[in-house]
């Protein structure tokens, strides 16, 4: 019986070609020395590109869409999530103009104080990541209270954003410096293997050690000779035992320094700045805040006789108008003409029977001789007599 020839044809397919196909004899032997390589024609070239099955999906962000080699290490390109924290960022920024026409010098004054010094603490504290959901989405978090302060400290160069209208960071990786982050790529491995390096070679501080060319220079001490510059800036007293009520420091010397402040010493072929005592930082801390502040004119000449000297409560009263934090009570100064004349001329400015200091040391007074100091910035100041507010 004849099948049919449908079934022919499908039993014909199924057949493999014979031997004859491969170009090969028939009675052509393989062995262990022969390696066939397969001709592929036009119609089914070689796989070299993956395929659609072998991608993640589009909504996941690890879909690598190139190669970036750093150090001979790959490195893939996660997808973004600008399309979500732009469009959040400019709607914010609309809505800051907005508050920006209805502010008020209250409020105003309290975002100029964010911006300068932004809270590490009060300010919430958001991060821009994708969350664990299948597919994963580009999610804004809040951060606990007690992880804001570690969250913010461990940010990366421009990973961290503030904005000081709605008081809160927002955190983000793909906000990074570009540069930071081309000098950080591979850059741990390097340090360590460096640091092991020089630990096993040369000791533990071996990388800290000065290099061959560093030149250390000294750190200079404080001399106790009067130059003619420091002695323009502020007269020197005579050297004088240490009374009880004004004990003197020990590591102060009993005249101003060798230089003023801001002035350089020549050492070696380097300016390297003489750094100020605590007599001459006193001094200075005192002076500016009286003249800047208070009007103080410091006499030009000043007696060499500190007697009598000035009172522990004096002193303590000065400190407290000038409201400074640094100057110690037993410091150098209030041995000097210089330190009598601020005691002096504090507790006139202190005073319950209403008395103004002297026009000779007083730049507010109306019969001042001298012009004021640097600038003419109190003179619109007016003077209101007591009650008449």
């Amino acid at each position: 019986m004849v099948p049919p020839p449908e079934i022919l044809q499908t039993v014909t397919t199924l057949i493999s070609p014979s031997v004859s196909s491969y170009a090969t004899n028939v009675g052509y032997d393989w062995d262990g020395t022969q390696i066939y390589e397969p001709h592929f024609t036009p119609a089914s070239p070689p796989r070299t590109q993956p395929t659609d099955d072998d991608l993640p999906p589009p909504s996941s962000p690890s879909q690598t869409s190139k190669l970036v080699y750093k150090n001979g290490q790959p490195r893939p390109v996660e997808r973004s999530g600008r399309n979500v924290w732009e469009p959040f960022h400019k709607k914010h920024d609309e809505r800051h103009q907005k508050m920006l026409l209805r502010e008020t010098p209250t409020a105003q004054q309290t975002r100029l104080n964010r911006e300068k010094n932004p809270p590490f603490v009060s300010a919430a504290v958001y991060v821009w990541e994708w969350d664990s959901e299948t597919p994963p989405k580009f999610v804004r978090t809040l951060i606990p209270k007690k992880d804001r302060s570690e969250t913010l400290e461990d940010a990366r160069p421009g990973e961290a954003r503030y904005d000081p209208f709605c008081n809160e960071w927002n955190l983000c990786s793909e906000w990074v410096d570009e540069s930071y982050e081309e000098s950080d790529w591979g850059a741990d491995e390097e340090t360590r293997e460096e640091l092991h390096q020089g630990r096993d070679e040369r000791g533990s501080n071996a990388l800290l050690a000065t290099s061959p060319d560093q030149t250390i220079l000294p750190i200079p001490a404080i001399s106790t000779t009067t130059s003619v510059s420091s002695m323009a800036a502020a007269p020197t007293m005579p050297s004088a035992p240490a009374m009880p009520s004004v004990p003197r420091s020990p590591s102060v010397p009993t005249t101003s320094p060798a230089m003023p402040p801001g002035e350089h010493t020549l050492l070696g072929d380097s300016l390297t700045p003489v750094p100020l005592g605590e007599f001459e930082k006193s001094r200075l801390e005192v002076l500016e805040t009286l003249t800047k502040y208070y009007g103080f004119l410091p006499p030009r000449g000043l007696p060499t006789n500190v007697r009598p000297l000035a009172k522990l409560a004096d002193i303590k009263a000065l400190l407290a108008i000038t409201g400074t934090t640094t100057v110690k009570i037993n410091s150098a100064l209030w041995a000097t003409p210089i330190g009598k004349a601020c005691i002096d001329f504090g507790l006139q400015l202190a005073n319950k029977e209403g008395r103004e200091p002297p026009a000779a040391v007083w730049d507010l007074s109306p019969s001042s001789r001298d012009p004021l100091q640097f600038s003419l910035r109190l003179r619109c100041i007016k003077r209101v007599l007591l009650g008449r507010l």
